[in-house]
């Protein structure tokens, strides 16, 4: 996932060297950074995987899921990305994926990312869900077959009918912050919602699950990648010095 940053305000005697008119430090950053050192909790990126095998069940601890419902296949692939990924597929009847952390976190702030892949040709509806504990939704991101997706909270819908674009990465991050009581989800680098934690007693995150087939008997499939859950810190903007402060780094 690109994430992009220019850093600090640019160094003076970088400026210096650089012609009035282009003394200008431009700042640039499409989704929020994952802080530095933070703690990671799941990291599910496949490459150490068997390609065209199943994945195992071992947990986060291995980079795998805690369960996967016979009623679908998880077979780990060399296409559609660059890396290898996990191709989810329903076979005659709907059924889930997860993973699970180990204890649940209740504090800070939590990213969990997601490259999503959706075929063309996919002629059913592909969700995921994010859990607590005591299994109350905290989000749910739904992707309709006519290229639509929305977003579901405990209290119902927060946005519909929203477009995106198939065959092709789709970057998923969503942002849980406990401090705040609220989440945020970007999808495809655009912020899609800024919501509190509704209909939730004691608010935390334990769960992601991916849903297979629930409006049809068949042929639901979908790839993901890089699904992590880390620790997270929001960037801070940075101060733009003024003409003025500009100028007099060149007195």
């Amino acid at each position: 996932m690109d994430r992009r940053t220019c850093g600090p305000v640019c160094p003076a005697r970088f400026v210096k060297a650089l012609p009035v008119a282009a003394a200008v430090c431009l700042l640039f950053w499409s989704l929020p950074s994952p802080a530095p050192g933070g703690q990671s909790y799941l990291s599910a990126t496949f490459n150490d995987k068997t390609i065209d095998k199943p994945i195992g069940t071992g947990g986060p601890a291995l980079g795998e899921p805690n369960w996967v419902d016979e009623e679908i296949e998880a077979i780990v692939r060399a296409t559609p990305f660059e890396t290898p990924s996990l191709e989810i597929r329903n076979l005659t009847s709907a059924g889930n994926m997860g993973f699970e952390l180990d204890d649940a976190v209740s504090e800070g702030i939590v990213a969990v990312i997601i490259d999503l892949w959706l075929y063309k040709d996919n002629p059913c509806t592909t969700w995921l869900d994010l859990y607590n504990s005591g299994w109350n939704l905290l989000a749910k991101v739904e992707f309709e077959s006519n290229n639509t997706f929305s977003i579901h909270d405990a209290d119902g819908v927060v946005v519909s009918g929203a477009p995106f674009a198939a065959g092709r990465p789709l970057p998923l991050l969503m942002v849980l912050d406990f401090d705040a009581d609220t989440y945020s989800i970007w999808i495809d680098a655009v912020q899609q919602v800024s919501e509190r934690f509704l209909n939730i007693t004691s608010p935390n995150f334990r769960r992601i699950i991916f849903y297979a087939g629930w409006d049809c008997p068949e042929g639901n499939h979908f790839s993901i990648d890089q699904v992590r859950i880390i620790d997270h810190e929001p960037q801070v903007p940075v101060e733009v010095p003024t003409w003025g402060r500009l100028r007099a780094l060149f007195r």
